[in-house]
């Protein structure tokens, strides 16, 4: 079952996330482990972690308590676009909070922007604000991603059988400037 999404839905959705994954993840691992649903059926316990219009930095940082550090896990780069799976943990905990890949547009944002991004130290949602990027966040797609997934082994807990994600877009300075996939787990096993 497809929690609330049509058959055209499923398939926008699930072209979308695999764009972002293509380069990061198995594709056809990732196919097999998905499932699109409505932002109504993402659970209660996800809902206030992925059903929202902010960046995924702040609500996390919100959630945890303190703030969260960036783990660069692989990056790909060209001319003018960069791209990055991630890994976001809480400052004082090892436990992955967030699994991610942004893909950047580097010229939709300024030169001091783009050497942060590239940098690797900062969540892009901090950087984007620091730097007081005009942005909107567009959460357009919804999941749930059950084991074996290659994006849950980034969680790196063997008790993590299922998390939640959405696929989105941030519009930086009027253009639809970072391309992302941001999927979390409460650690818990579900």
């Amino acid at each position: 079952m497809h929690a609330g999404c049509n058959i055209v839905e499923r398939s926008k959705a699930m072209a979308a996330l695999l764009e972002v994954c293509a380069g990061f993840f198995d594709v056809q691992a990732v196919r097999r482990c998905v499932e699109p649903m409505s932002a109504d059926a993402v659970p209660a316990d996800y809902r206030e972690l992925l059903v929202h219009q902010d960046h995924m930095t702040t609500v996390l940082q919100r959630h945890c308590g303190e703030p969260v550090r960036l783990e660069v896990l692989d990056t790909r780069r060209d001319s003018n676009s960069y791209a990055r799976k991630i890994a976001l943990r809480p400052l004082t905990r090892e436990d992955v909070v967030e699994v991610g890949v942004a893909r950047i547009a580097l010229d939709s944002v300024d030169e001091a922007v783009r050497t942060e991004i590239l940098a690797g130290r900062k969540p892009l949602g901090e950087v984007l604000i620091s730097h007081n990027v005009l942005r909107r966040v567009d959460a357009r797609f919804f999941y749930r991603i059950a084991s074996p997934s290659p994006i849950l082994a980034c969680f790196g807990r063997p008790a993590t059988t299922q998390a939640f994600g959405r696929v989105g877009v941030i519009h930086c300075n009027g253009r639809e400037g970072v391309q992302l996939l941001e999927v979390v787990s409460t650690g818990e096993r579900d």
